[in-house]
């Protein structure tokens, strides 16, 4: 027992010393820049609203990216369309011309050890009748929608939490669930993540194609004679439809 012990110990080991000097072979080859190496302990939401914005124009296409922050789309009180944004606002860029808008938030660069990192939140209210594209990239936060048509949304670190899509949508998450309450497509759409659950609760009339690498998969009211086929693909993880 104490030899398997040791064998397993110096297996450990060597393992860490391969990691470590791959590292290093990195760094010294400049493939790696220490200075976005950063270990970060802690994060909490910004609690400063920088931007609040109204806008009549009924845009062809918004488009929403952050590097750090959770997102979400709520529906208007009114006919128009709202923008908050808390974080910094030097680091906040708005466009609202070309028939597009555009929302970009960055991050504050963290080099070494960092403590108590905020980060962004954004909120867009649409209204009821909003039916032009909406894309969603955030490589760390939440992304929480309301009620879409249109929709593409990526996050690296986040879950994806979406109430009704009505018409398309693409989204994925890298590490984190996906949950979507209803769905009406009329176009072929797909949600994957590699490592987290798929839950889909209720579905229009349409072809499921569910697959997972190491999960249970539940998936109910499946047409597979649907001109329609929604793909859900997870890599780690459960995938339950309609049920």
């Amino acid at each position: 027992m104490i030899r398997l012990f040791k064998i397993i110990l110096i297996f450990i080991l060597s393992l860490l010393t391969i990691g470590v000097v791959a590292f290093l072979t990195l760094v010294l080859t400049n493939k790696i820049d220490l200075k976005d190496f950063k270990l970060s302990f802690g994060t909490n939401y910004s609690k400063k609203i920088v931007v609040d914005n109204e806008y009549e124009n009924n845009f062809d296409e918004i488009s929403i990216r952050t590097e750090a922050g959770d997102i979400k789309i709520k529906e208007s009180e009114n006919e128009k369309i709202r923008v908050v944004v808390y974080g910094s606002k030097k680091r906040t860029t708005i466009n609202d011309e070309d028939e597009k808008l555009e929302i970009i938030t960055k991050t504050k660069r963290c080099n070494g050890f960092c403590f108590n990192q905020k980060i962004d939140k954004v909120i867009v209210y649409l209204p009821e009748k909003y039916n032009n594209p909406v894309t969603i990239k955030t490589n760390y936060g939440d992304i929480d929608i309301a009620n879409v048509t249109n929709l593409i949304a990526n996050t690296n670190y986040g879950n994806i939490k979406i109430a009704k899509v009505n018409k398309y949508f693409k989204i994925n998450t890298n590490y984190g669930d996906i949950k979507i309450s209803e769905l009406d497509i009329t176009k072929d759409s797909k949600a994957s993540t590699n490592f987290g659950d798929i839950k889909v609760s209720k579905t229009n009339d349409i072809y499921i194609q569910a697959k997972t690498d190491l999960g249970d998969t539940k998936v109910n009211k499946n047409n597979r004679k649907a001109d329609i086929t929604l793909e859900l693909n997870t890599n780690l993880g459960d995938i339950k439809v309609n049920n």
